[in-house]
């Protein structure tokens, strides 16, 4: 009995002995394989088992099969993972090779390239509806719904260069739809002999040009056109001296 309490003594200095403070949590614990406490060593490898096929370069299916909405899902969650073994890189745990670090920077270059494929195809779609469709609110809509996406996920794309180019594409669709509908409106009425109505038409078409964010300098002609039209139609040009 002496011998077994002797025993019983010792074992508690022998665990006190393997107690350390977990670079993880900075609370004092038995250390893991890891050298780390059970309770990061458990969370670290449940988040390196959950992004183990970026490690081992292995395609996803979400890649080339789901939506673009779940893709880009996919990479944010695979992003967020990445970074809580991030968290533990700092501080000198590393689990994964390649580093957590490299790997969220590929990720988000992948993730880019993905938005800004993205809303490039989009872009494209809403260029061609605007030209097919018969009413102004079907002709910028679909433009000014890309500009309310782009305003969301544009950051993801990462170059502001990209990002400008694809905006001022947009509101160039939307100039174009705008413009083309008051001056279709002019005309159709003017054929229908409805001059105070085209006249109408005509003025407003002008003070959106002088309006709108186009140099006017750009549309001259244009502009000096739909004057020509309100004088040949007996009519006076709004602001003119």
């Amino acid at each position: 009995m002496q011998a077994s309490d002797k025993s019983e003594v010792r074992n508690p200095q022998s665990f006190s002995s393997r107690l350390h403070a977990c670079p993880g949590c900075e609370r004092i614990a038995l250390m893991s394989r890891l050298d780390i406490c059970e309770e990061c060593s458990s969370t670290v490898l449940a988040a390196a088992r959950a992004v183990s096929f970026v490690v081992e370069k292995r395609d996803h299916p979400m890649e080339v099969c789901y939506t673009r909405t779940t893709r880009l899902r996919y990479y944010n969650v695979m992003i967020d993972r990445l970074e809580l073994l991030l968290c533990y890189e700092k501080k000198g745990i590393n689990v994964i090779s390649p580093s957590a670090s490299t790997l969220i920077s590929s990720m988000q270059s992948k993730r880019s390239q993905h938005v800004l494929e993205d809303l490039t195809k989009i872009l494209k779609e809403a260029d061609a509806m605007s030209r097919t469709a018969t009413t102004l609110r079907g002709r910028i809509g679909p433009a000014e719904d890309f500009l309310t996406k782009l305003a969301e996920d544009g950051e993801l794309v990462g170059n502001p260069t990209e990002v400008a180019s694809l905006r001022s594409q947009a509101t160039q669709i939307i100039h174009r739809a705008t413009l083309g509908h008051h001056l279709e409106k002019a005309k159709q009425v003017e054929l229908n002999g409805n001059t105070k109505r085209a006249l109408e038409r005509y003025c407003q078409t002008l003070d959106y040009l002088r309006n709108n964010d186009v140099d006017d300098a750009v549309e001259s002609k244009l502009i000096g056109q739909l004057e020509r039209n309100i004088h040949r139609l007996g009519g006076t040009v709004p602001g003119a001296s």
